[in-house]
C-alpha cells in the first residue's frame, strides 16, 4: 500500500492501472485522475513540459482491455509542438484492446456491442458509476485500425506515395494455389502440349452464401469505405450502374430443376459473388475449369453477356480452354442430361467448407454498411 503521492509518482508509464483506496473499513475503487495524476502530451513518459496547457474539458477517455477510464491531460505548449487537435481527440483506444477485439470477433464471433459493454462491466459491474457511452467512437477506431493494419502488412507505410498510391487488389494476400508465372509455373508452360495443359488449369469454384447477405442499411454515400477495391472486393460503383441499366430484364426460366440460386439470381448477393470470383481470374491461364451448382443455366449466355460487360470485368474466352462442371454434392439434383454433360472427377464444394465457421460472423456483417463490409 502507498500514499496518494507515491502512487502517482510510480505510475507515469502506467496511467491505465486500476487503483483501490482504503477508506478505513473497505477498499474503494478510484482512479489515478482522481488522485491528481496528469498525463503530459508531446514528451516522453515521466517528463514534464516547461509550458503545459491544461485541456479544457478534462474528460479524455481511453478504452483499454482493463476497462474504460478517464485521464487528465496536459497539452504541450512548447514552441515547436503540434497544434492541440493533432495531439489528441476526445477518445482513444489502446492497441491491446483493438487486437483483443479483433481476435475475439473471429475466433468466438463476439459482437462489437457485446464486447464494448463487457468493458463497461469491467470498469464498474455495479452500474452505480456513470460511464459516458463511447460505443460509436470505439467502432470508428476499430474500423480505422483494421484499415491501417492492412496497409502496414502490405508495406504501404514504407512507400513514398503513402496509402493514396495503393493499387487495386494490392492489399490482398495472393492465393498460393493460383497459377503464378515465375513462381509456381515452370518455364514454357504456355506452350505445353494439349495432353498436359490440364496441369496448369485454374479451378474456379463459385457459390453464393445467402446466410452472409447484408441488410439494406446505410449507403455508399454514408459509408463509402476506406480501402474498397484494394483487397478482395472490387469497386462496385460502375457495376451497380450496369445492373441498374438492366434491372428490367426478366430472369429466364430454368431448363433444369428449380434451385434457390436460380430463383434468387436477381438478388445482389448472388450476382456479386459471381462477379467477384470471375475478376480474380486474370489473364495468365490458358485452361479454365469453372464449378457452380447451377452451371447448367449460368453458362448458357455467359459469353454473349461478356461481350457487353464493362471493360475491367471482361474475360477473354477465345484464347482459353474452358470446361464447366457441377460440384459432386449437387449433381444428383440435376436432370439426367445435365448430370452426364457437366460431370467431373472433382469435389468442387470448396467454398462451402468454411461456411459452418464463418456464418456466425453474419451476426456482425449483416448490420454493416457497404464500405464497412468491403473494407474488412
Amino acid at each position: 500500500m502507498f500514499c496518494h503521492a507515491c502512487i502517482v509518482q510510480q505510475h507515469p508509464c502506467l496511467p491505465l492501472h486500476r487503483i483501490e483506496e482504503w477508506t478505513g473499513s473497505f477498499f474503494q475503487c478510484t482512479t489515478l485522475k482522481y488522485l491528481g495524476m496528469q498525463v503530459q502530451l508531446g514528451h516522453n513518459p515521466g517528463h514534464r513540459c516547461h509550458n503545459p496547457c491544461l485541456s479544457s474539458g478534462n474528460n479524455f477517455v481511453i478504452i483499454d482491455v482493463s476497462g474504460i477510464q478517464e485521464i487528465a491531460l496536459d497539452f504541450c505548449g512548447c514552441e515547436n509542438t503540434q497544434i492541440h487537435f493533432k495531439q489528441l481527440l476526445q477518445t482513444a483506444a489502446t492497441f491491446n484492446v483493438l487486437e483483443h477485439y479483433h481476435l475475439l470477433s473471429f475466433e468466438l464471433k463476439v459482437l462489437a456491442y457485446e464486447f464494448y459493454h463487457s468493458l463497461v462491466r469491467q470498469s464498474d459491474n455495479t452500474g452505480l458509476s456513470h460511464i459516458k457511452d463511447q460505443y460509436s467512437a470505439f467502432m470508428h477506431m476499430v474500423y480505422e485500425w483494421w484499415h491501417l493494419w492492412q496497409l502496414r502488412r502490405s508495406g504501404r507505410e514504407h512507400d513514398p506515395t503513402d496509402a493514396n498510391g495503393t493499387n487495386s487488389r494490392e492489399l490482398a494476400v495472393l492465393c498460393p494455389a493460383y497459377p503464378h508465372p515465375g513462381k509456381n509455373l515452370p518455364d514454357g508452360w504456355e506452350s505445353a502440349p494439349p495432353s498436359i495443359q490440364w496441369l496448369y488449369a485454374l479451378f474456379i469454384a463459385i457459390d453464393a452464401n445467402f446466410c452472409l447477405k447484408c441488410k439494406a442499411v446505410s449507403s455508399d454515400d454514408i459509408d463509402p469505405g476506406l480501402n474498397v477495391g484494394w483487397a478482395y472486393f472490387m469497386k462496385e460503383t460502375k457495376y451497380k450502374n450496369y445492373l441498374s441499366a438492366r434491372s428490367g430484364e426478366k430472369q429466364e426460366c430454368s431448363t433444369c430443376v428449380s434451385h434457390n440460386a436460380i430463383n434468387m439470381a436477381d438478388t445482389m448477393v448472388s450476382v456479386l459473388w459471381t462477379v467477384h470470383t470471375m475478376t480474380l481470374i486474370g489473364f495468365t491461364v490458358t485452361a479454365l475449369n469453372i464449378l457452380y451448382n447451377i452451371i447448367c443455366q449460368w453458362s448458357k449466355k455467359l459469353w454473349t453477356r461478356m461481350d457487353s460487360m464493362l471493360a475491367h470485368l471482361y474475360v477473354p474466352h477465345d484464347v482459353m480452354q474452358i470446361c464447366y462442371f457441377i460440384p459432386k454434392f449437387h449433381i444428383g439434383a440435376h436432370i439426367t442430361a445435365y448430370q452426364t454433360m457437366f460431370v467431373g472427377r472433382t469435389n468442387g464444394e470448396i467454398p462451402e467448407h468454411g461456411w459452418a465457421n464463418i456464418n456466425w460472423v453474419a451476426l456482425s456483417t449483416k448490420e454493416m454498411g457497404p464500405g464497412s463490409q468491403c473494407g474488412d
